[in-house]
């Protein structure tokens, strides 16, 4: 089996998250392709509605974050991205960082909050309006 093409490999480093559509092969297949690379996770972009987590029995030891967002979502961010791969200065970047999140579920409180204090207090710090 051949690894799927990954784009942009000359500028991938260890905190890359590489970001690729739903399709084509198996979740473990791009899994095990973006490991190779040394990057830090793999976000998945759903190709239909919905959400499900990905599976890949093949890859299940890698060490390496993956992550599934909705079609919706990821039109959003592809194009976010799009935009900012066809500008250039550092008003048009575009950082990320994953928050690990503890959600609990009471009857009378349920709550998700950011699992370590530094991501509560970026969380906190955050422009919900965004800035595109």
């Amino acid at each position: 089996t051949s690894l799927p093409i990954l784009n942009n490999v000359d500028e991938m480093e260890e905190s890359t998250v590489v970001v690729t559509m739903r399709g084509g092969c198996t979740f473990g297949e791009k899994a095990l392709a973006a490991h190779e690379l040394g990057v830090a996770g793999i976000l998945f972009v759903n190709n239909e509605e919905g959400l499900f987590h990905p599976s890949g029995p093949e890859a299940r030891d890698l060490k390496l974050s993956t992550f599934m967002i909705t079609q919706h979502d990821g039109a959003h961010l592809i194009n976010a991205l799009r935009k900012v791969a066809l500008t250039t200065g550092p008003e048009y970047s575009l950082n990320g960082r994953f928050v690990p999140v503890i959600c609990r579920k009471s009857n009378s409180d349920p709550y998700c909050k950011p699992a370590h204090h530094d991501d509560e207090r970026f969380e906190t710090s955050l422009d919900y309006g965004g800035k595109f």
